[in-house]
């Protein structure tokens, strides 16, 4: 999913399944520009609207091992 301004592209929400009602979400990235815009919430609500779609009943997050302390409790 891309998240574009004016033709710019803002940011992506890359996601896929991972078995039977499982979805990864692989990447999500907002270019630095657009960060505090809303912009992340909005790309974040279409992402999980298309997973509701897709009857996904659980996701799974990554993120690199040295963002761990900073991220972990956001989930």
């Amino acid at each position: 999913m891309v998240a574009e301004i004016n033709e710019d592209i803002a940011g992506v929400s890359i996601s896929a399944p991972k078995n039977n009602r499982v979805a990864k979400l692989m990447v999500f990235y907002l270019k630095e520009v657009y960060r505090g815009s809303a912009i992340g919430p909005h790309l974040l609500r279409n992402t999980i609207e298309k997973w509701i779609k897709q009857r996904v009943g659980r996701t799974i997050v990554t993120f690199a091992s040295d963002e761990f302390d900073r991220l972990a409790p956001f989930f």
